[in-house]
């Protein structure tokens, strides 16, 4: 008690109360711990007594000395444990940190994909899914949860009607023969309407798989699009030379499994040019896709036609009846075809020309097929356009020719090969000639003296008849000028030299160059020229006429619509068409035809001009029509200048006993 009085910090703490005991002894005693030998430990008490002495009193202490010393250790031992349960305890909170932020991304990522994801274990039950899944399929979040059967899975992707039902169960089908074959595939499953998912599933090692979903709807329209593109043509849609090739190759190589044969036409609209160059290239446009349709409808489904470029189409025919199918389908493609167009309130009308080959026993290819078809189609333009035209084997010769006759026509005008001869246009009232026509020829180097028939519709196609046209104007012209002042001269104009619309500019540079009066001019044009462009044309045609040259229509009787240009146009002179002439002593309709047409042009006060006149007879049944002129070779054959020249020079005027 004394002790505890004295000591009150030692409290309940036993070595707190041992140290104060010590502490104690030692002041009141003096040292107390002895250490004995074999590490035995003692408590030695020292109390005076009165007298001077001292008594010791020894305690043995040494189990509580162990004691307190085991003590002491299990203290450390539970300090240092104390500290690892704490560290330990620090560790699980940072793995908990981490855990749940690895959670919070992993729920970013998978609820942030483009594609929806699906996970099954071993026993095809739900382990997870994603957020594009659910909307991907237009499932609701409540109807999914981990464990959920397969089948109920797919039963709930029908049900929610994200996408086709149809659609769905080919899904099922396929994924569930990836699972059972554990395979992994990518497959794509498209519907009605365009819509396409991407699917690709990967096995798992517990038995499970996982999967993913992607809508590539758009992406598909966009490669459609894309290959589309590639083998059709922008402006018709229909296939272009790619595809049709392709297309060809294939049928050639069929055919000797098949009773049928192949044709292959090739097409050109005739004059479309002129619309590109008159109208514009928007109304040439539409002519194009309005064509594209009209050859659609003139084919069967198992036909191929496609655009080649510019106006050039094809056509790749079977039958068992050819080459007869052929020419009645060109027949049918031209009489639609030619049908007039109402583009953008504009009529529009053009022709079409068509060349056939025919593949034979199928041992041709491609290649020369086309080739075949295009020679023939260059036939059908000879032949004067609107026409069909079936390969033959001479063909190639004659391309051959016309080819050349285009390179040497280019060098001709420099080379001054072309020469102008006159033919007289004679007056039947005065009996004396009224005028000559000036006809070109070309005089070639190897050929000879080349007939325009043969040269004329190439320098057409080519565009050079602008500049040999214009030269036969100033070469006329002049020539005229050493002629008498009472005779004029005749130059035929092509249709072609309207289409440029400097034909204007062109005779009045020929007339002043020459010092020509223009009533002494004048300018021969076929209903043809008309029906290219009627209104472009007659515009024209007016300019002309008011330089005070006069205008004639040749050939007249031939196309269809004369009496109408007559209505629109004042022409000074109407050129019977020798067709009609020839045939006036053995067909009545052609001399009634020529009565008529000559007692109209009187009441309008139009001059007449038959041509081809070879014969008495033939100029007595002409003067009984009231003809006003006549042309042909029981006059004279075409001379050239300097004959003409000399028979001015012989008779002041000179008349013939007709």
């Amino acid at each position: 008690g004394a002790l505890l009085g004295q000591y009150p910090e030692a409290g309940d703490d036993i070595e707190a109360f041992v140290a104060a005991t010590v502490a104690w002894h030692r002041e009141n005693f003096g040292p107390m711990e002895r250490e004995l030998p074999n590490s035995r430990w003692a408590l030695v008490t020292e109390r005076k007594i009165p007298g001077g002495g001292t008594v010791g009193i020894r305690t043995d202490i040494t189990d509580l000395k162990r004691a307190l010393s085991n003590l002491a250790a299990a203290n450390e031992r539970a300090r240092h444990a104390m500290e690892e349960v704490q560290l330990q305890n620090v560790a699980l909170r940072e793995r908990d940190r981490a855990l749940h932020i690895q959670n919070v991304l992993f729920d970013a990522a998978l609820n942030n994909m483009s594609q929806g994801l699906l996970m099954t274990d071993r026993n095809q039950r739900l382990i997870v899914h994603n957020k594009r899944f659910l909307d991907l399929f237009s499932i609701e979040p409540s109807a999914f949860a981990p464990g959920l059967p397969t089948k109920d899975i797919f039963a709930r992707m029908r049900d929610a009607g994200g996408i086709q039902v149809a659609m769905v169960e080919t899904i099922q089908l396929k994924q569930r023969g990836l699972a059972d074959a554990r395979q992994s595939g990518t497959f794509v499953v498209s519907g009605e309407g365009g819509q396409s998912i991407s699917v690709s599933q990967r096995p798992i090692a517990d038995g499970g798989w996982v999967a993913t979903y992607e809508d590539v709807s758009e992406q598909r329209r966009a490669e459609e699009h894309i290959r589309f593109a590639a083998h059709h043509d922008a402006l018709t849609k229909l296939p272009n030379r790619v595809l049709f090739r392709i297309r060809l190759d294939e049928m050639i190589s069929n055919l000797a499994h098949r009773d049928t044969d192949l044709a292959l036409l090739y097409l050109d609209l005739d004059r479309f040019k002129h619309v590109n160059d008159t109208l514009g290239h928007p109304i040439g446009d539409a002519l194009l896709e309005a064509a594209g349709r009209r050859l659609l409808s003139c084919l069967r489904g198992a036909d191929i036609v496609a655009r080649l470029g510019g106006d050039e189409f094809a056509i790749a025919f079977e039958s068992t009846d050819l080459p007869a199918a052929a020419e009645q389908l060109g027949q049918r493609i031209i009489s639609t075809l030619s049908t007039p167009y109402t583009l953008e309130g504009h009529t529009v009308i053009v022709g079409v020309s068509i060349g056939i080959a025919l593949a034979g026993d199928g041992h041709m290819n491609a290649d020369t097929l086309l080739k075949n078809a295009d020679m023939a189609l260059y036939q059908a333009k000879a032949k004067g356009r609107g026409v069909c035209s079936l390969f033959e084997a001479d063909m190639e010769r004659q391309l051959l020719t016309r080819l050349a006759i285009e390179e040497d026509l280019r060098v001709a005008l420099d080379r001054q090969e072309f020469e102008l001869l006159y033919q007289p246009l004679w007056d039947l009232s005065s009996n004396r000639i009224a005028g000559f026509e000036a006809l070109i020829r070309w005089n070639h180097p190897v050929r000879g003296l080349v007939s325009p028939a043969q040269f004329i519709q190439i320098a057409e196609e080519t565009g050079l008849i602008r500049s040999i046209g214009g030269w036969v104007l100033n070469k006329a012209c002049a020539d005229a000028m050493k002629l008498p002042d009472n005779v004029k001269v005749a130059v035929n104009l092509s249709g072609a030299q309207f289409d440029s619309g400097d034909i204007v500019n062109t005779v009045a540079a020929a007339l002043d160059a020459s010092g020509l009066p223009a009533n002494r001019l004048e300018l021969e044009i076929t209903e043809t020229t008309l029906l290219k462009n009627n209104e472009s044309t007659l515009a024209l045609l007016f300019r002309l006429h008011a330089l005070g040259l006069r205008i004639a229509l040749d050939d007249f009787g031939t196309g269809y619509s004369s009496l109408s240009y007559l209505r629109t146009f004042p022409f000074d002179k109407i050129k019977i068409d020798q067709s009609f002439v020839r045939e006036m002593a053995t067909r009545a309709d052609c001399a009634a035809i020529v009565s008529s047409i000559v007692g109209l042009a009187n009441k309008l006060n139009i001059t007449t001009t038959a041509e081809g006149i070879e014969t008495l007879d033939q100029l007595d049944l002409i003067r009984e029509t009231g003809c006003t002129e006549a042309q042909g070779y029981l006059f004279s054959v075409p001379r050239r200048l300097p004959e003409v020249l000399a028979y001015f020079v012989e008779s002041e005027a000179p008349t013939v006993a007709v």
